[in-house]
């Protein structure tokens, strides 16, 4: 597992510099949260390949990079940051666990919840007005819990 949390003055300018100097080949689980980070590690980057869970709860992002593909990613854990939007563009096929609790969104993009392996979403305490994304018919049909509250 990689926790950032360990290394010494880690913050949003050296994370980056951070991640891209560490080997991570074996790398599953990615623990970035409460560093109060702005800009949300390169994804594209090879190194992220393999990771399968990703937490980065309570930080200080507003957006995430505008293509999100993680093709062995399980967990992905954003609650409490800042952000305004997801991006339309996902591919992770793998993704069973999403929650983006506590943020600023305003709408939820189809493509986070037409993934097939979805089990639950969580994205209570945010300003989402409109949940007509749910009557698609290409939502996962393992999706078991939907947390919508306080919105």
């Amino acid at each position: 597992m990689l926790d950032l949390r360990q290394v010494p003055n880690v913050d949003s300018g050296t994370v980056a510099s951070v991640v891209d100097s560490l080997p991570l080949p074996g790398v599953s689980k990615a623990e970035l949260g409460k560093l109060n980070l702005t800009v949300f590690p390169n994804i594209e980057n090879e190194k992220w390949h393999n990771v399968t869970h990703i937490r980065a709860s309570q930080n200080k992002f507003e957006v995430l990079p505008f293509v999100f593909r993680l093709q062995f990613l399980q967990e992905l854990d954003l609650k409490n940051n800042k952000l305004k939007c997801l991006p339309n563009d996902v591919d992770c096929p793998n993704m069973t666990h999403f929650d983006v609790s506590a943020n600023l969104l305003t709408n939820l993009p189809p493509a986070w919840v037409r993934n097939k392996s979805l089990q639950e979403i969580r994205f209570c305490y945010n300003k989402i007005s409109n949940i007509d994304v749910f009557t698609d018919t290409n939502i996962s049909k393992e999706l078991r819990i939907i947390d919508a509250s306080n919105n």
